[in-house]
């Protein structure tokens, strides 16, 4: 990666997913990607040491726990896929006002959703994962459904605390 971090070897979008820890590669993956690119970055080993608990002298983990874990991972997952394909939408719109696009096609719809998903932080991202409806007592949902949940016109009936 770092044979990329000249400006005009730069990418979009890179997908961090290594086998085992990714902090080796974090500082090669932000010089790698343009300004107000988009870094995903992904660590699953700690299922496997949920799977491995009792070879390093734990306790087995609650029978519960890998679901919570499966529910968490697709939570967190949905939001990242959410954010990249709202993300790429931008990016085309912003090729087909700027002229660098020739194609005779009608402009891609960009809702305010699509631009307000690009300022989600990481404080959003928890409530959505531990939100009571998801976690331990329902269906898994994407984040635009938990969004809507609180901010449509029925969002003063949704019982908050």
């Amino acid at each position: 990666m770092y044979l990329s971090t000249s400006p005009s070897k730069q990418y979009d979008c890179i997908d961090l997913d290594p086998y085992g820890c990714p902090n080796r590669f974090l500082d090669a993956a932000i010089q790698s990607f343009k300004d107000g690119g988009l870094l995903l970055v992904t660590a699953t080993d700690y299922l496997a040491f949920f799977r491995l608990a009792h070879v390093f002298g734990f306790a087995n983990p609650p029978d519960p726990t890998n679901t919570i874990q499966m529910i968490l991972t697709l939570k967190v997952s949905d939001v990242a896929f959410e954010k990249a394909s709202s993300w790429k939408k931008l990016k085309q719109r912003e090729q087909e006002l700027s002229g660098t696009k020739t194609a005779e096609k009608e402009l891609i719809e960009i809702s305010d959703y699509d631009v307000e998903l690009q300022s989600v932080d990481i404080f959003e991202i928890f409530q959505y994962s531990f939100n009571y409806i998801g976690v331990l007592t329902g269906p898994y949902y994407r984040y635009c459904t938990y969004r809507d949940y609180f901010e449509t016109p029925f969002k003063n009936y949704a019982p908050c605390v």
